[in-house]
């Protein structure tokens, strides 16, 4: 049985998506290891997984969703006229966006933190070496905005080069148009991975700002955002009891399927058993699309008892 099965039937949101047959999720244009799309015409990404389990959670069928992409630029407004349902693309948790009219944050998916990447033939080494340099950012994020609060509050000055798009403002680093570029680190060890030579790059051991990245909806329907919320729970609910989708992956801890699973252990329902029976739980979703291609860390997005700052709420 589906999550949706045991809604109200005044749920607005989830009767407009049974009744068009898929949920519309708002991605990114083209973020590798978030959503993209492969060699095969699919979409695929961290962020697209998230998507899937909630089409899992309404449908039961991983399937039923349509992923639209959108620029920072137009992605709130995309979700307010009820082009999408939910907005799943690397979207920053900040109080200003948090009070636009209408919508509401659901939950962080990633926590990422803003770095700075470099070449490593600059010899640049720390902030204190780019005083005075040029570093360039993507537009429509919170980066210009941390990084003239870092500037201010270490005295130092920083000219700025802004781009639509993260490969763009990469182009410009590799050209020398800036010395430095400036993003969340997740978006920062993608963007090295795409270099001929990723060894030519460094990422500086700084942060120069918390970004929380999470899912976005309207705020005219508590069931929907209920929803979308334990879906989330569910993937760090699957993680911390071992299960999920159990295919064999090299260097994954041992795992057991449900059917080795007694009955009484068990303290989810079905429809969130699903979704870790067909897209799999947050560390399988985190692993295939971030660290095996990409070599990033868990770090902050850690099982809370291994360090991170994930736990679900209990579901008994």
């Amino acid at each position: 049985m589906c999550l949706m099965s045991l809604m109200s039937i005044h749920a607005t949101t989830l009767d407009e998506i049974k009744s068009r047959g898929v949920v519309n999720c708002g991605v990114t244009t083209g973020l590798s290891g978030f959503s993209s799309i492969n060699s095969q015409g699919q979409w695929v990404g961290f962020d697209v997984d998230i998507c899937r389990a909630i089409a899992v959670a309404v449908f039961g069928d991983k399937e039923k969703v349509k992923f639209i992409p959108l620029t920072n630029q137009v992605k709130f407004n995309a979700l307010s006229s009820k082009e999408i349902d939910v907005l799943s693309r690397v979207t920053t948790w900040d109080y200003q966006s948090d009070h636009k009219n209408g919508l509401v944050y659901v939950g962080v998916t990633y926590f990422d933190t803003q770095g700075i990447m470099v070449y490593a033939k600059n010899k640049i080494q720390s902030m204190a070496d780019l005083n005075h340099m040029t570093i360039c950012l993507i537009s429509g994020t919170t980066s210009e905005r941390n990084l003239s609060t870092y500037a201010v509050k270490h005295d130092q000055t920083f000219d700025t080069l802004t781009f639509d798009k993260g490969s763009l403002a990469l182009k410009a680093l590799k050209n020398g148009r800036c010395e430095a570029l400036s993003t969340d680190k997740s978006a920062l060890h993608v963007l090295k991975k795409s270099l001929p030579n990723p060894d030519e790059a460094t990422i500086l051991n700084v942060s120069l700002g918390f970004e929380p990245l999470a899912i976005m909806v309207r705020d005219d329907d508590a069931n929907w955002f209920k929803l979308i919320r334990w879906t989330l729970f569910a993937l760090i609910k699957g993680e911390e009891d071992g299960i999920g989708r159990y295919v064999k992956e090299s260097n994954m801890p041992l795992r057991i399927g449900l059917e080795h699973i007694e009955p009484k252990v068990i303290t989810m329902p079905e429809w969130a058993l699903q979704i870790l029976h067909q897209v799999g739980n947050y560390q399988e979703i985190f692993y295939r699309n971030l660290t095996v291609p990409f070599e990033i860390p868990r770090d902050l997005n850690a099982l809370y008892h291994h360090g991170g700052l994930l736990y679900s709420p209990p579901w008994n």
